[in-house]
């Protein structure tokens, strides 16, 4: 089954002329139609409306006056919204979202539309003319299918929309089969944290379209997602009937690191999958029913999950007998991986913690030995560190925080176990922290205070978001080593993603994704709406760190090389050999001119274009211009490393000589146009990334 489900930029906002910029911001995102939504307007104009709407392309506009009591902003009766709506250019060309409600009560609503939209002759044979949707702002409704056949029944041309807020993750399962059943005329959406779901995979499932918010100002209903979200951190265009899915189960998840890491992994091994976070209730009925439900649905193509707080023992009971021998030793499974329908389940915590605790000790079997290890917590984690530190020789000591799990930790030999009090008390070489204290939202909480950390003591946090918690950064102020979470995540999540697609993943690269999605985190506050754009001469790195930040910020990436060349339909050695440096130069023009229509994007722009003061005066009007410099022995080493930089010699010297030349030449265009410099020269592409973070 294959269909276009078309991507609807719903923009919000109190006045027409930010209802203007929002909406022509959605399309030039890359969003399929735009959503008005007339009900947030304070001065309803529908003429000033109708002349917006005569400013944007025809046939991607759809108009909607949703009422208060299906989730809306208006007041007003059914009448004076189809008032509104018709004076404002319901028209041929425009489509509209109408209450299904009061088009089914009055016969009079229904005339007055259909002859707006020509309702006659052209209904249906236009994508988004006309779309009878209901809401339920608090809960599902007894009979989905049953209200969808009922919109269908009454107006078979029509577009059925059905949107809930979903306190069920498998509602989306209803959801998304609904779709499935008649691919391209129908929305079902789950609103709300459960409900991710359903916007995702609508066009694995055929809908009609999914929505997104046209900037993180103009969110329309809860769980809606942005359109950057939807077209960057998702890969929305790359989602299709075939796409395997993944995800994070556990509550909280949305500030889980999963998505940004697996999603980019995904891209940067050419696989055909998404993941996404998939917010369950801490129930274990529940859960049983929505993996059951997934992994039954075949053409759902759930590969496996993360299940982090507070699901591992239930993933543990779910899975029974076909739980890994670690994960069945530890008591939790953090990783299902499914197969032919059923569900096995692993636990790959142990060997990040293992793995981050020998980053301090060293890499043999043994080498705790002796070494007095208190674990805070006794949960899953807490348990896989619990094995981990005993298989290594360790004197360990659990303090728990719950009567239950003190009586698992009590059962193991050579475990000490203490009650939560006792944390500060107990004497310990390596203390490893594993319960959600200090977890974001909540950073300033520790589950230590600074002044029971004993002199010599290592701190190892679990917790990775954020990266330096509260009891890290007061145990470093008081000269104690530590381990953050990050090496844990980085090396179970590798684990986990070799289980799912028998690719073995590059753990460097790895890393460089989650430290940098973590200062983009850290630094999300300060970013506006401008580009962020990296200048500097070749093999300064401006496309590797380019692609990290683009996928760390959840924007596009822009390289003005590679759109020349796909405009162009030609290499640019091929340009420079045909027709000189100065068509090159036009067609930089061109395409640097044409960024001020973007959406804000992180923008890679060849070594040369800031040489051109047009283009330095048009980049600095719509981005932060960081300069990436490096010493010309570095830049010479880079680009005899990398074929791919392979580009014209701009001067007849050597190649040292001819870096030397040009940087020369160039530094003063650069040094002019930066708003910040970077000396990349002894930096990874990941420390690069973060100190760009660090300047904006």
């Amino acid at each position: 089954m294959e269909s276009f489900t078309g991507l609807i930029a719903s923009a919000a906002a109190d006045n027409v002329a930010s209802l203007g910029d929002l909406a022509r911001t959605g399309l030039a995102a890359g969003a399929d139609f735009v959503e008005l939504r007339l009900d947030a307007l304070i001065d309803p104009s529908p003429g000033a409306v109708r002349d917006l709407v005569g400013q944007l392309p025809a046939g991607r506009v759809i108009l909607t006056c949703r009422p208060i009591d299906e989730g809306g902003g208006c007041d007003g009766t059914a009448m004076e919204r189809v008032a509104l709506l018709l004076g404002a250019g319901a028209d041929g060309s425009v489509g509209m979202d109408f209450e299904f409600a009061d088009w089914q009560r009055s016969a009079n609503i229904r005339q007055k539309i259909g002859l707006a939209l020509d309702d006659r002759n052209q209904r249906g044979t236009g994508r988004g003319r006309l779309i009878l949707s209901t809401h339920f702002p608090t809960g599902r409704p007894e009979s989905v299918e049953r209200l969808v056949n009922d919109i269908e029944t009454v107006e078979p041309d029509a577009i059925a929309k059905v949107a809930w807020f979903a306190h069920d993750p498998s509602d989306n399962l209803i959801a998304l089969q609904l779709m499935r059943q008649r691919p391209g005329r129908r929305i079902v959406i789950c609103m709300g944290p459960c409900g991710l779901m359903s916007r995702v995979l609508a066009g694995k499932c055929g809908a009609f379209a999914a929505y997104a918010a046209a900037s993180d100002d103009s969110v329309t209903a809860p769980g809606q997602l942005t359109l950057n979200e939807m077209l960057n951190r998702y890969r929305w265009p790359r989602i299709g009937a075939q796409t395997r899915v993944y995800g994070v189960i556990g509550q909280p998840v949305g500030q889980s690191m999963g998505p940004a890491l697996f999603n980019a992994a995904f891209e940067l091994h050419g696989l055909d999958a998404v993941y996404l976070p998939l917010d369950v209730p801490a129930d274990g009925v529940v859960f049983r029913r929505f993996v059951e439900g997934c992994a039954a649905r075949e053409w759902l193509h759930l590969g496996g999950a993360s299940v982090t707080h507070p699901h591992k023992a239930n993933a543990l009971a779910l899975v029974g007998d076909r739980a890994d021998a670690n994960a069945r030793r530890i008591g939790a499974v953090n990783t299902l991986a499914i197969r032919d329908g059923d569900v096995f389940g692993h636990n790959t915590d142990y060997m990040g913690i293992q793995r981050a605790v020998q980053t301090c000790y060293g890499a043999a079997p043994d080498n705790l030995r002796g070494v007095r290890v208190g674990i805070l917590g006794a949960g899953g984690a807490a348990r896989a560190a619990t094995f981990a530190a005993l298989d290594a020789g360790a004197n360990v000591s659990v303090f728990a925080r719950t009567a239950a799990n003190a009586a698992w930790a009590a059962g193991l030999d050579r475990v000490h176990v203490h009650e939560w009090a006792q944390r500060t008390r107990k004497p310990v070489d390596l203390l490893i922290h594993c319960t959600t204290i200090g977890m974001h939202p909540n950073v300033d909480d520790s589950p230590v205070p600074a002044e029971a950390l004993r002199p010599g003591t290592v701190v190892f946090d679990a917790v990775y978001h954020p990266r330096e918690t509260c009891l890290l950064r007061e145990a470093r102020a008081a000269g104690r080593r530590t381990i953050d979470g990050l090496t844990m995540f980085v090396e179970q999540a590798a684990a986990q993603f070799e289980l799912w697609t028998g690719c073995v993943p590059d753990r460097s690269t790895f890393g460089c994704i989650v430290s940098v999605v973590c200062g983009a985190r850290a630094s999300s506050r300060a970013l506006d709406d401008r580009h962020i754009v990296l200048i500097g001469y070749r093999g300064s790195g401006k496309t590797r760190v380019g692609h990290l930040l683009a996928t760390a910020l959840a924007r596009p990436f822009i390289d003005t090389d590679e759109r020349i060349a796909s405009s162009q339909r030609r290499s640019i050695a091929d340009i420079f050999r045909n027709e000189g440096e100065p068509a090159f130069r036009a067609f930089e023009s061109e395409v640097i001119s044409s960024l001020a229509d973007e959406p804000p994007s992180v923008v890679a722009v060849g070594g040369g274009a800031l040489e051109s003061a047009q283009n330095a005066s048009t980049l600095q009007s719509i981005g932060r211009l960081i300069w990436l410099r490096a010493r010309a022995t570095v830049l010479r080493a880079r680009l005899a490393a990398d074929p791919s930089a392979n580009r014209p010699a701009l001067t007849p010297q050597g190649v040292l000589d001819e870096i030397e030349s040009v940087l020369s030449r160039r530094e003063a265009s650069y040094r002019g146009a930066a708003d910040c410099v970077i000396d990349t020269s002894d930096l990874t592409v990941e420390q690069t990334a973060q100190a760009v973070l660090a300047k904006i």
